[in-house]
């Protein structure tokens, strides 16, 4: 059984339907030995253990620490938060609570980002049923439990749990390095001063497939490394873009065929395979592409042959150049830098003033990519660096048209 299976067969936006079929099980589990046993991992590029996770924070002995719940979508071409908390609210409060009662924490707080207004009253709506059954209300003791809502100011935190914290709690959004993917205590600028517990939806809505099939089934599935599925938000030159969910390892051309059908290399030119600066490649080069796919946020985006390569990474640029907090210098600048030259794709021969030389420039902005690369301490800087590379090592002729003879293949950006 999959997740949107479970999903559906347990009808988990429906409160009565899905306790009546055995959701929201409020009997006594050692939740932290069965998610260990089950081997998950973090639904992120740190695939992380989760039991380990969970067991971390179970030890912190502050009385207020709080359980993050990220529900924001994570970056633009993502809609997976969206869709759980629209079709399986009930088996995500299934999942938090198991956390809040494996690790003894108290407070659950729900991110959404200022676009999710909407979403959020339903799920605060989905809630207050939760807490009107004083049978469940009672065995579960939710009175003593504090449920938070919060909206980000929109910054996108690429699933970078001090990002986010720093955003709700009014700081400017600056990344640490070398994040472990555990817990944020009070000395890693924590929420409120408190502990904090940060778990993404992907990773939660496993939780309730895990206590209802066993640790043991749950290791069956798929790679046993690195168990079960992740859900995919795929989306453009597909012919039935939606959700979907593969198991790890599952190479891109099943996924085509499962979201398109026979792959048509007249149709779908290439892909971006995880989400904004996870690069775009042609699709022809889609069999090195499988490990990318399930790194990071789950956006998966087909463009057509009607699509410019250069124009889409322009585009893409100038989103993540706002998205830079501005705390590294090679980032700050070297962003900017990088915007006004592919700013110029359909304005001006670009060329070195001192060198007036085509080649130079590609070298220059090659070795600014390779900078952000090595010294940014978060994922905006590497993520810039890595669109770029892709770019010029998969699209130099279409960046030579562009930046030197103002051409366009698809007269997208040169009519």
């Amino acid at each position: 059984m999959s997740i949107l299976n479970y999903i559906k067969e347990y009808n988990a936006c429906d409160f009565s339907d899905y306790r009546n079929k055995g959701g929201l099980d409020e009997s006594s589990r050692k939740i932290i030995d069965i998610i260990k046993s089950s081997n998950l991992k973090e639904r992120d590029k740190s695939l992380f253990p989760t039991g380990l996770k969970l067991d971390f924070f179970s030890k912190v002995s502050d009385p207020g620490k709080m359980v993050l719940v990220l529900a924001d979508n994570v970056e633009p071409g993502c809609f997976r938060d969206t869709y759980l908390l629209q079709n399986a609210i009930f088996a995500v409060f299934e999942a938090v609570l198991a956390v809040l009662e494996a690790t003894s924490a108290k407070v659950a707080v729900f991110l959404f980002n200022p676009w999710q207004k909407e979403v959020a009253e339903s799920v605060r709506s989905s809630l207050n049923i939760l807490l009107s059954d004083s049978d469940f209300n009672q065995k579960m003791k939710l009175s003593d439990i504090d449920f938070e809502f919060i909206f980000s100011g929109g910054l996108c935190n690429f699933g970078d749990p001090v990002l986010a914290v720093d955003q709700i709690s009014g700081r400017q959004a600056v990344a640490r390095k070398g994040y472990s993917a555990n817990y944020i205590s009070p000395s890693d600028r924590s929420l409120l001063g408190k502990p904090v517990l940060v778990m993404n939806l992907d990773t939660l809505i496993q939780i309730p497939l895990i206590l209802r099939k066993g640790p043991e089934w749950y290791r069956s599935q798929g790679d046993p490394e690195n168990p079960g599925t992740k859900i995919l938000s795929v989306s453009g030159a597909v012919k039935s873009p939606g959700i979907y969910e593969f198991y790890y390892g599952t190479n891109i051309e099943e996924i085509i065929a499962k979201c398109s059908g026979e792959i048509d290399f007249e149709k779908i030119s290439g892909v971006i395979p995880a989400g904004y600066g996870s690069g775009i490649f042609p699709i022809k080069h889609c069999s090195s592409l499988t490990s990318k796919i399930f790194e990071g946020s789950g956006a998966l985006y087909f463009y057509s042959e009607k699509n410019c390569p250069v124009a889409i990474a322009s585009k893409i640029l100038n989103f993540l150049s706002g998205e830079s907090c501005g705390f590294c210098i090679p980032c700050r600048e070297g962003t900017r830098y990088l915007v006004d030259f592919f700013s110029n794709c359909n304005k001006k021969p670009v060329y070195d003033v001192q060198y007036k030389s085509y080649s130079y420039s590609i070298k220059h902005i090659s070795e600014i990519a390779s900078l952000l690369k090595m010294t940014s301490r978060c994922d905006t800087g590497r993520r810039i660096a890595l669109l770029v590379n892709s770019l010029i090592e998969y699209f130099p002729t279409e960046m030579e048209k562009h930046f030197l003879r103002q051409e366009c293949s698809v007269k997208q950006c040169w009519k």
